[in-house]
């Protein structure tokens, strides 16, 4: 199978285990998970709790370009991303609006990574 192929199946994931919903642009390398300015300067990966937040915000977030689209995705592949691709992003934002974009207001509903990775992490013990 190739790397193609792999990035397009979605995660496996345990029973119960927690989900979630980012919106992913594909390279021919690796998955990107769309980041969100924040007023701080710094970036954070937003993730989604439902397929219908992520939806939403793909459809009226004005900033986002084509070419991305949602991914489930479980807590082992959020964890890679942002020890991988996404390594310098230094926080999540959980179900970001869209008009967050534009004021930079996403700080408002981010976690430091750190401390997102170790809720993920003990939620699907």
């Amino acid at each position: 199978m190739s790397n193609t192929q792999l990035l397009k199946q979605p995660p496996r994931q345990r029973p119960n285990a927690p989900r979630y919903w980012i919106i992913t642009k594909h390279d021919p390398i690796q998955l990107r998970g769309l980041t969100i300015p924040l007023s701080s300067g710094e970036e954070a990966l937003a993730a989604f709790s439902f397929n219908e937040e992520a939806e939403l915000f793909l459809k009226l977030g004005q900033e986002v370009r084509e070419g991305w689209q949602i991914r489930e995705s479980s807590a082992g592949e959020i964890i890679s991303l942002l020890m991988g691709p996404h390594v310098d992003v230094g926080r999540v934002a959980l179900d970001p609006a869209p008009e967050m974009l534009a004021q930079k207001t996403g700080g408002l509903v981010s976690l430091d990574r750190q401390r997102f990775m170790d809720i993920i992490l003990n939620r699907g013990s």
